[in-house]
C-alpha cells in the first residue's frame, strides 16, 4: 500500500483530504501527523459555523454534582493512610519529595516506576506498586462504588491464594489499614450515590419521551454490569451492555458478530439502554441517540469527544456527566475541558501559522518543515 506522500508523487495534482473530530490537543502531535501525511492546510469548523449550523443540532450538557456518603470516606481514611505509608517510603529514596499522598498523581506514580526500573532499585518498585494498587483503589471507591472496589479487593485476595500475589499485594493484605478498607467495604450495603442519580435521570427522561434511546458510558466494566443488573429491575427500562476485547483472563468478552446483534436490536428498540464501555466510542456503527450518560467524565478530550459525539446527530439532544464531589471526577471534568479549549486554540493559530509559513517556503518540497514559532502554541 502506497503512503499518500508516495502516492501524490506519483500522480501530480492529485488532492487529499483527511477529517478528524477530535486531533488532540498537543499541538506537536497535529503537526507530526500533517507532516507525515503531507498536509498543506489545516481548518477547523464549530458548530458555530455558518456552514455547519443548519446540519447538526448539538447537545445540552448538563452536569450532576454528587455527594458521598459517610460510610464511603471511612473507607477513603483507611486507604490513605496506606497510601500515606507507601508515598513516605517512596520519599525516603529521593522521590515525591514534599508532596502530600492525597496529591499525588497516578502520572507521578508511573514516572517514578520508569526511573526505578533503570536504576533497580527494588524497595522503591515495591512502594510504588502498592501505592499505584491503593489509587485504584480509592478511585474505585470513590467515584464508581462499592462493587467494583469489592471485586477488586477479591481479585488481590484469589491471587494471594493461587501464590500469583507480586510483592505489593503481600505488603498490602498485610497492612492493617488495608485489611480494616477492605472489610469496611465488604461490610457496606451502600451503592455509589451515582447509582440512584442515573436512574433518575434515565427514568425523567423517558418519562418525557417514552420512546427515548440512550447510551450510559462507564469506564470500567464491572460498573457497567451493576448498571445493567439494576436498570433491568425499573420498569420501562430495557438495557443491554456492550463490551469489546476482555482485559484479564477472567472477563467475559464479545465477538464481532455479537457486538453487531447487540447493536441492531438497540436500533430496533429491543432495548433502549445500552451500557458501553469504550468499545462504543468509535468504530462501531450505533445509531444516534437521545441522551448519552457519563458515569464519570473522562480524562481525555479525544474520548469525551467521541463519547459526546453518540448524540445530537439529527435533533437536539442531552449529555449527562456525573461527578462525584472533590474526587477524581472533578479534576478529569476540569483537565478535559481545558485540553479541549487548547485544541481549539492549537488549531486555530496552526490554520494562520501554515498559511503565512506556505507564503515564504513555497520552493521546498515540502511546504512543512516545522520552523522555530511554528509550534510556540499556547
Amino acid at each position: 500500500m502506497l503512503s499518500l506522500q508516495a502516492f501524490t508523487k506519483q500522480r501530480a495534482g492529485t488532492l487529499a483530504l483527511g477529517m478528524t473530530a477530535s486531533p488532540g490537543y498537543i499541538s506537536q502531535h497535529i503537526l507530526a501527523v500533517c507532516k507525515n501525511l503531507g498536509i498543506q492546510r489545516v481548518d477547523i469548523r464549530t458548530i458555530d459555523d455558518e456552514d455547519v449550523r443548519p446540519y447538526v443540532y448539538g447537545s445540552t450538557i448538563e452536569w450532576e454534582l454528587i455527594d458521598l456518603p459517610p460510610e464511603f470516606i471511612k473507607i477513603k481514611q483507611a486507604l490513605m493512610e496506606v497510601l500515606e505509608t507507601h508515598v513516605k517510603g517512596l520519599q525516603k529514596y529521593g522521590f515525591l519529595k514534599r508532596r502530600k499522598a492525597a496529591a499525588v498523581t497516578k502520572s507521578e506514580l508511573l514516572r517514578v516506576q520508569k526511573e526505578a526500573q533503570a536504576r533497580y532499585l527494588f524497595n522503591v518498585l515495591i512502594n510504588q506498586a502498592a501505592a499505584i494498587k491503593v489509587e485504584h483503589a480509592l478511585e474505585l471507591l470513590l467515584t464508581q462504588g462499592i462493587t467494583p472496589l469489592n471485586k477488586y479487593f477479591s481479585r488481590l485476595q484469589a491471587k494471594a491464594k493461587n501464590k500469583e500475589r507480586s510483592g505489593a499485594d503481600r505488603i498490602l493484605l498485610r497492612n492493617p489499614k488495608f485489611a480494616d478498607a477492605m472489610l469496611y467495604a465488604m461490610d457496606c450495603r451502600l451503592e455509589h450515590p451515582k447509582i440512584d442519580k442515573l436512574i433518575r435521570v434515565v427514568r425523567r427522561q423517558f418519562e418525557e419521551k417514552p420512546a427515548s434511546s440512550i447510551i450510559v458510558f462507564t469506564h470500567y466494566r464491572d460498573t457497567s454490569e451493576k448498571v445493567v443488573d439494576l436498570l433491568s429491575k425499573r420498569e420501562g427500562i430495557r438495557p443491554v451492555r456492550i463490551i469489546g476485547q476482555a482485559i484479564k483472563k477472567e472477563d467475559k468478552e464479545l465477538s464481532q458478530k455479537e457486538q453487531v446483534k447487540i447493536l441492531e436490536e438497540f436500533r430496533q428498540k429491543t432495548y433502549n439502554v445500552l451500557v458501553a464501555t469504550s468499545v462504543a466510542e468509535e468504530g462501531l456503527d450505533i445509531p444516534s441517540t437521545d441522551m448519552v450518560v457519563f458515569y464519570e467524565p473522562m480524562p481525555s478530550e479525544i474520548r469525551t469527544i467521541q463519547r459526546r459525539g453518540r448524540t445530537g446527530r439529527a435533533f437536539p439532544r442531552k449529555v449527562i456527566i456525573l461527578i462525584a464531589k472533590t474526587t477524581k471526577d472533578e479534576a478529569y471534568y476540569w483537565s478535559t475541558k481545558r485540553k479541549e479549549d487548547r485544541m481549539k486554540r492549537n488549531i486555530e493559530k496552526l490554520k494562520k501559522g501554515l498559511a503565512q509559513y506556505m507564503l515564504k517556503e513555497k520552493k521546498k518540497d515540502h511546504p512543512l518543515a516545522i520552523q522555530s514559532g511554528l509550534t510556540d502554541f499556547s
